[in-house]
């Protein structure tokens, strides 16, 4: 079964900016980014202008006083993206003599991912002269990163951030010996079998997000196999399920209320919104295992799953429910899963 995945234009952006929030010194480090160590992350609106984008991408404050600006770009910075950098720092500076009372250095260091060409370094406008950094991410030798990895798993080593990092962009990376797909399939299965926790369950997407554009279709339904057996998946399915009963409850409490105020007086009201809220917590928590249980057909099977979601709404028993979505889990086929549902559908009629 192919599997569609649309991601956003942006993706891959957004990916570097949230690797960058949670990494930190390390993602500086697999830049090769050569600057002290970070002591804090500063809020970007506050270099907030009048243009298009409001906000910088990254702002950390080194131990020297130093101010990182990190921008990313998936296509070459031009004229007008270094105008807006310019800008940036101009009124990040500013906003630092007013507040903090001196004036910072600031160093701007544009990110690139593999494949793109570098932009424009710097501006020459006679007295005013700007200049930026480049870095391309995953400007390594593929075999020599996997070599290291691979050696502190036999010495039963842990991984740390910067392999995880490592990890995450080794398709990108040169290599002689295997193809940028081949790369991401083991990279895929070290991040399952060696790194994954539920704090870490997010860096399979990372992988399939920063390489969707270097990867066939074919390789990014073998990763997202690789992700759909893991128990971080089925974690990750539990917290969905959670937050739906919640919406869920939450709107059946609201109409539970209004239901409540409309009919009773006094007394009544009290008894009808009493009423109200657990029809709608029951009503609620239905719903949201529906949800749950669809959104799953639809990201497992894809389009081909429509019909079977639709059925999903037949079921109206929190127990079925329950079991229904356990079953779902084990079923490698949209035939398996088609069974499962109908079978439950036969023995609810």
């Amino acid at each position: 079964m192919r599997t569609t995945f649309d991601f956003h234009p942006q993706s891959r952006d957004i990916m570097f900016k949230c690797l960058t929030g949670a990494f930190k010194d390390r993602m500086v480090e697999f830049f090769g980014i050569k600057i002290g160590k970070i002591i804090g992350v500063e809020p970007t609106v506050q270099a907030a202008i009048e243009v298009e984008r409001r906000d910088m991408d990254h702002l950390f404050l080194i131990e020297d006083g130093t101010l990182l600006h990190l921008e990313y770009q998936s296509t070459p910075a031009d004229v007008e993206d270094l105008e807006r950098f310019i800008l940036y720092d101009l009124r990040l500076s500013k906003a630092w003599r007013q507040e903090k009372n001196y004036m910072p250095k600031i160093r701007t260091v544009v990110i690139y991912p593999r494949g793109v060409k570098p932009g424009l370094t710097g501006i020459n406008l006679g007295t005013l002269q700007y200049a930026v950094e480049n870095a391309v991410a995953g400007n390594k030798n593929a075999e020599e990163v996997l070599a290291g990895i691979n050696e502190k798993i036999a010495g039963d080593m842990g991984l740390d951030d910067l392999d995880k990092i490592n990890l995450i962009f080794l398709p990108m990376m040169d290599s002689r010996q295997h193809a940028p797909e081949e790369l991401a399939i083991e990279s895929a299965k070290i991040l399952r079998d060696k790194v994954a926790s539920p704090e870490d369950g997010y860096l399979i997407g990372c992988l399939m997000v920063m390489n969707s554009r270097l990867l066939d279709s074919k390789t990014m339904d073998s990763l997202w196999e690789v992700l759909i057996v893991t128990d971080i998946f089925y974690q990750y399915i539990a917290k969905e399920l959670e937050k739906a009963e919640m919406k869920g409850i939450e709107k059946g409490i609201e109409k539970g209320i209004e239901k409540g105020i409309e009919k009773g007086i006094e007394k009544g009201i009290e008894k009808g919104i009493a009423v109200g809220e657990a029809r709608g917590e029951i009503k609620g928590k239905i719903q949201g295992k529906q949800d749950a249980i669809r959104k799953y057909l639809a990201r497992r099977f894809g389009e081909e799953s429509t019909g079977l979601q639709q059925k999903i709404g037949q079921m109206t028993n929190l127990d079925v429910l329950d079991h229904v979505l356990e079953e779902l889990f084990a079923a490698n086929t949209l035939a398996e899963a088609t069974a499962i549902v109908n079978g439950n559908l036969k023995d609810i009629i």
